[in-house]
């Protein structure tokens, strides 16, 4: 009887010991095990309202999101930031609603609430869209500057424009294309002006009270108002045709060009054009001529070679800039000829100016003996000056000296040596 009963709690026990292990295996395996998935969720600048989003269809930010587990209730809130989307990982498997709120000034385009199956290991997009307003333009040149546009006048391209608000904070900015056009899209409600990001002085505005919206004086459109999911009226923007015209006058020289002697060389250039443009340029003096000294806005001189001006100084129609170069001969030049001009440009417009000039001067051996010398006394402050003048045979024919009156003032002031047959002219400048 005894050992029956020692069977039955050994028959009990492996039975509990089997009930043991069994719920052992059944026990719910811990959060961290539990089958996880995310929902990325997406705003979108609707521009052409379809609740698609299109490649062309950047992203809308900020705009909060709600994620709500419809099972247990919790909510989980995000906020879309970089590229517009933001992803919620670490869902539990279920179903979701995923709710965004109505934005102010903008047009939603798909529903405000979506519901989403998480499932394991997947990310579940969820898109919202909306639409804001849209501003178009339209750019032409005008080339008879009359102010209106005619059919035949051609476009304005690749003119960066930037959207102001009416505080006049930047909000957007856009280019024209090679028909001109141009478009802020993706809008908020409101009043916003057009202008252009940087000014361009070969390209200004066209004259104002004519088919263009800007204020020549201002460079702002007037403010345009913009509803959202509709596009404004074309604004239209017209730029004159800009003659650029820089010019190089005549040379002269004072003084007569002679192996190991010097000479001064005045040059000038002008803006001939309509807008105000830079006067960049320089000279070459051909080998055997050295540049001593110079002087004029930003003038440099390396050997032969001499510039002056600079992008940084503009001059207005008009104006002109003024060079003069002291030069030492150091040997006859088989081919004396002195190259000078100015920069061209094509930016939009053509250069019409006459640029650039050529002139051969006449060089004269060394005096092989002395010859008595007369000396002038340089003219007091205020006196009528004169520069020697020059005679040029033609465009780029010789230049020399015509044999002026010994008793003339220099205009820089200096010496004037006679001797032999004709005038030899040292001049130097003042200092």
């Amino acid at each position: 009887m005894k050992r029956g009963i020692e069977m039955k709690k050994i028959a009990f026990g492996a039975a509990l010991f089997a009930l043991a292990s069994t719920t052992v295996m059944t026990i719910p395996a811990n959060a961290d095990e539990v089958a996880k998935g995310a929902i990325e969720v997406t705003t979108f600048a609707d521009h052409d309202g379809n609740g698609v989003q299109n490649g062309d269809e950047g992203g809308y930010t900020p705009v909060t999101a709600d994620i709500k587990n419809i099972a247990t209730g919790a909510t989980t809130r995000v906020q879309t930031w970089n590229g517009a989307s933001v992803v919620a990982d670490g869902l539990a498997v279920g179903t979701y609603e995923v709710s965004t709120p109505e934005v102010a000034d903008f047009i939603g385009t798909t529903p405000r609430k979506l519901t989403i199956e998480v499932t394991a290991d997947s990310t579940v997009p969820a898109k919202f869209g909306y639409q804001g307003g849209t501003v178009v333009g339209s750019t032409w040149i005008d080339e008879n500057g009359d102010g209106l546009r005619q059919a035949a006048e051609p476009p304005a391209d690749s003119v960066s424009f930037v959207l102001l608000d009416p505080a006049g904070v930047v909000i957007d900015g856009a280019m024209s294309d090679s028909d001109g056009k141009f478009a802020f899209r993706g809008l908020r409600g409101g009043e916003y002006r057009v202008q252009r990001s940087s000014d361009d002085p070969l390209l200004p505005y066209a004259v104002g009270g004519g088919d263009s919206a800007v204020d020549p004086t201002t460079g702002l459109t007037g403010l345009i108002p913009v509803k959202p999911g509709a596009t404004t009226e074309p604004v239209v923007i017209g730029f004159r045709k800009a003659i650029v015209n820089r010019t190089m006058n005549e040379m002269t020289i004072a003084g007569t060009p002679v192996v190991g002697g010097q000479f001064t060389m005045f040059f000038s250039a002008t803006n001939n054009g309509t807008v105000p443009t830079d006067l960049t340029g320089g000279v070459v003096l051909p080998d055997g001529l050295v540049a001593m000294a110079a002087e004029g806005p930003n003038v440099e001189t390396d050997g032969r070679v001499i510039t002056f001006g600079g992008d940084e100084v503009l001059f207005a129609p008009g104006e002109s800039v003024s060079v003069w170069v002291r030069v030492r001969v150091d040997r006859m030049v088989a081919y004396p000829e002195i190259s000078f001009g100015v920069n061209q440009k094509d930016e939009k417009q053509s250069d019409v100016g006459d640029n650039h000039r050529l002139v051969m001067i006449d060089i004269a051996a060394a005096p092989t003996s002395a010859a008595p010398t007369t000396t002038v006394a340089a003219p007091a402050a205020g006196a009528p000056q004169a520069v020697v003048p020059v005679a040029q045979t033609k465009e780029t024919g010789s230049l020399a000296s015509t044999g002026a009156s010994p008793l003339i003032p220099l205009a820089l002031g200096g010496v004037l040596l006679l001797g032999g047959t004709g005038a030899l002219i040292a001049a130097r400048r003042n200092n």
